[in-house]
C-alpha cells in the first residue's frame, strides 16, 4: 500500500510540474493573442522613414507598427505570413505608393486591412528619367497613384520622403489623417506636427548653411536622390543603374564613365541596402572611391528620420 500510495503522489507531482510549465509556455502566446485582438488605436507603415514620421506625430496614444525591417530594400522585399499578423488590427496603412511599396496592398488584404493612405498630398511628384541621366530641376506634378510593381517603379520617382520639405508635407497629411481616423485625438495630433514640423525646418536651414556656395555635383547608385538633390541645390550627374535592381547595359554603362569623367567626379554614392559587387570595378577603374547614401536607415546612428537625413547631408559635405 505504501509504495502504491508513493507512486500516486510522484505522478500527482509530475502532472503538476508539466502543467506548470505548459502554462509558463504559454503566457507569449496568449499574451501575443492578446496583442492581435487589440482594440486601440494601431496603424502600420511600410518603411522606416515613414515609421518615424508617423509616430511622432501619433505619440504614445496610437501604436505603429513597421513592415519593413531596418536594412531591408523595398525593391526586394518579400513579404512573410508573419507581416500578416503584424498588419493585423491596423485602422489604415501609411504608404509611399508609386511602385516603391505596392506589395502592401496584397499584405492589407489578407489580413483585413481595407485603408491604404499614400502620403505624396501636395507632394510635388519628378517623372523618373529613361535613361537614368538627369538633373535635378525636371520634375512634374502628379495627383494619381501608379501602382507598378517593377523595379523601375514606371514613371514617377517614388522617393519623395528623402526631402526636408517633403517631409514636412508628408507629417501635414499624417495629422490629417490620423484626425480623421481618432478625432478625440486631433489635438494631440496637431501639437505633435507641428513640433516636428518646426524641427524638420531649422534642419533644412542647417543643411542648407552647410552646403551654401558648394554646389556639389554627384552621381549615385540609382535614381533616388532628385528630390534629395533638389531641396539642396546638389546635381546629380549621373546613375549607376540604368533601371532599379538590375546592373546596366554596356551602352549605358560607357556613357555612365563619360559623365564621370566629363565632370570629374571622385565619389560615387551606393547604398547600404544594395549590393555594390559590380560597381566596385568600375569606380576602381575610373578612380572613384565609393560612398554611402542610406534612403532608409533604421540602423545605429540612423535610428530617427533626423537622425538619417543629417547623416545623409554630412556624407555629401565630407566629399567637398
Amino acid at each position: 500500500m505504501l509504495n502504491n500510495k508513493n507512486g500516486f503522489i510522484t505522478v500527482v507531482l509530475l502532472a503538476i510540474v508539466v502543467i506548470g510549465i505548459s502554462l509558463v509556455l504559454l503566457i507569449p502566446y496568449l499574451r501575443s493573442l492578446d496583442s492581435n485582438n487589440s482594440t486601440g488605436p494601431k496603424v502600420a507603415t511600410t518603411i522606416y522613414p515613414l515609421y518615424d514620421i508617423v509616430r511622432n506625430v501619433a505619440g504614445e496614444n496610437v501604436e505603429t507598427v513597421l513592415l519593413l525591417p531596418p536594412g531591408a530594400s523595398p525593391h526586394t522585399f518579400d513579404p512573410s505570413p508573419g507581416d500578416l499578423q503584424e498588419i493585423a488590427g491596423s485602422d489604415t496603412v501609411f504608404m509611399i505608393g508609386h511602385g516603391l511599396d505596392d506589395w502592401t496592398a496584397d499584405i492589407a488584404t489578407s489580413a483585413g486591412v481595407d485603408s491604404l493612405k499614400v502620403v505624396d498630398t501636395n507632394i510635388i511628384l519628378m517623372e523618373n528619367e529613361e535613361d537614368g541621366h538627369h538633373d535635378h530641376e525636371d520634375d512634374e506634378s502628379h495627383d494619381e497613384v501608379d501602382h507598378e510593381d517593377d523595379h523601375d517603379h514606371g514613371p514617377i520617382n517614388p522617393h519623395y520622403w528623402l526631402s526636408i520639405p517633403n517631409a514636412i508635407l508628408i507629417t501635414q497629411t499624417v495629422s490629417e489623417e490620423l484626425s480623421q481616423l481618432y478625432p478625440e485625438l486631433s489635438g494631440t495630433f496637431k501639437t505633435n506636427a507641428d513640433e516636428y514640423i518646426a524641427t524638420l525646418s531649422d534642419l533644412q536651414t542647417e543643411f542648407e548653411l552647410s552646403l551654401t556656395g558648394a554646389s556639389p555635383q554627384i552621381a549615385t547608385f540609382h535614381n533616388a536622390w532628385g528630390y534629395f538633390a533638389e531641396s539642396l541645390d546638389i546635381e546629380i550627374v549621373t546613375t549607376f543603374e540604368e533601371y532599379a535592381g538590375q546592373e546596366p547595359s554596356a551602352s549605358y554603362l560607357a556613357e555612365f564613365q563619360e559623365h564621370i569623367e566629363e565632370h570629374q567626379v571622385t565619389v560615387i554614392f551606393a547604398e547600404p541596402q544594395l549590393s555594390t559587387n559590380a560597381l566596385e570595378p568600375i569606380a576602381a577603374d575610373l578612380g572613384a572611391t565609393i560612398s554611402i547614401l542610406d534612403p532608409l536607415g533604421g540602423v545605429e546612428g540612423r535610428e530617427t528620420f533626423v537622425d538619417l537625413m543629417r547623416y545623409n547631408v554630412s556624407q555629401i559635405v565630407a566629399t567637398i
